[in-house]
Formats: structure tokens, sequence, C-alpha cells
């Protein structure tokens, strides 16, 4: 490659100022219209973020309602007093009425507790018989 430096002549240098002029009025043409589209993708994008952490903060507080509901009804099953005035939903009165209330969970989601007590019983039964084989191979080894 070789070294152009002093190549231009005053009448290229002139017709590059002239591209270059013509250059930068475009690019100032453009302007708003840059402005205006960067405009729409600033709103756009924050649209989706302002969605997505709204859609994300019902989803966690959901969850948490959930998870909740889910506590206070096995501890009114299990019927832990202490631990269900913990949870400032028990007084003393509604303790009294447990029974009913427990009765009322159980007619409402009988089926549901009676399939996830047989699971439990199942896996229950699983892990002492895997428990039960082991220890037999353990003692025929010594």
């Amino acid at each position: 490659m070789g070294n152009y430096y002093g190549i231009l002549t005053k009448k290229l240098d002139g017709k590059i100022e002239t591209i270059e002029g013509q250059m930068e009025k475009s690019f100032k043409d453009l302007e708003p219209q840059v402005d205006k589209f960067l405009d729409n993708v600033r709103e756009k994008l924050w649209g989706d973020i302002e969605n997505w952490l709204i859609g994300d903060c019902a989803s966690n507080i959901h969850s948490e309602i959930a998870r909740e509901v889910d506590n206070i009804v096995t501890l009114l099953l299990l019927g832990d007093k202490q631990a269900l005035e913990a949870t400032h939903i028990v007084s003393g009165y509604t303790f009294r009425k447990l029974p009913e209330i427990r009765q009322a969970i159980f007619d409402a989601c009988a089926d549901d507790l009676t399939k996830q007590v047989m699971i439990d019983k199942d896996n229950q039964i699983k892990d002492l018989k895997e428990r039960y084989v082991e220890v037999l191979s353990y003692r025929d080894k010594y």
C-alpha cells in the first residue's frame, strides 16, 4: 500500500468538503426521524418491562397467598394451636370450633386429601422396602 498523503488537490479537497457538508446536512435532516424512532423504541421497551414487572408481581403475590392458605389449612388439619395463634387468624373461639372447621375442610377437599394421603403412604412403603433390601444386602455381606 502506498502513501496517499498529498495526492489530493485543492480541487478534490473542495469536492470532499461539499460531500461532507451534504452528508452532515442529511444526518441533521434525519435527526427528528431518528429521535421519533428512539422514542418509540423506548416507549415500547418500557411498556414491555412494566407489563413483565406487573405480571411477575402478580404471580409472586398469587404464589405467596397460595402458600399461606396451604400452610393455614395444614395447621388447621393438624390442630397446632400455637402455630395457628402465630398466624393471627385463630382466636380462642375459633380454636374451640376447630373440629367443625376441620370437618368443613375435609368435606371440601376429601378426595384430594385422600389421594394425597394414599400417595404419601405409598411413598413411605416404597422407602421402607428399599431400606429393608439395603439392610438385608448389608447383613448378607457381613
